[in-house]
């Protein structure tokens, strides 16, 4: 996975969306921030300066066949220098209208934009989703229905 090194417009987020990440201390949310596919990580203060000089990032993605709760799960790996990644990992529910809709954005896009928040964006990353990812995750959505 690439990052875009270009600048991007850092998108406004909507009150819904605000809200949950209000409940949260830390952690991410996937959703999606005008008509493409957006990963938010929540952190304090430190840890998000952390993430500032991105190195790489990673994505890797698994079925969960759970009676209560099937679900694709997308592992998000940042390396921002130091040799150990910090991990994000997030589950999509697959008996969801509209986290299947997001997984399809995902596909068709080839890229997820990266905002790291702390009691708002503090800046933006695009990581791009190799053609063999694209595959992989396309794959294992018509292995979840």
């Amino acid at each position: 996975m690439s990052m875009s090194r270009k600048s991007l417009k850092i998108p406004s987020i909507s009150s819904d969306v605000e809200l949950c990440l209000s409940m949260i201390e830390s952690g991410c949310l996937f959703t999606s921030i005008g008509d493409e596919a957006t990963l938010i990580i929540k952190g304090g203060r430190e840890e998000v300066d952390s993430f500032r000089e991105l190195h790489r990032i990673e994505v890797g993605f698994a079925f969960i066949d759970r009676p209560e709760f099937p679900s694709l799960k997308i592992q998000t790996l940042i390396y921002n220098g130091n040799e150990k990644p910090f991990g994000f990992d997030y589950f999509f529910n697959v008996e969801s209208k509209e986290e299947t809709a997001l997984i399809r954005q995902l596909i068709r896009q080839g890229y997820f934009n990266v905002l790291f928040y702390v009691s708002e964006i503090e800046y933006l990353k695009r990581a791009r989703i190799t053609h063999e990812g694209k595959m992989r995750l396309r794959s294992l959505l018509a292995e979840a229905r």
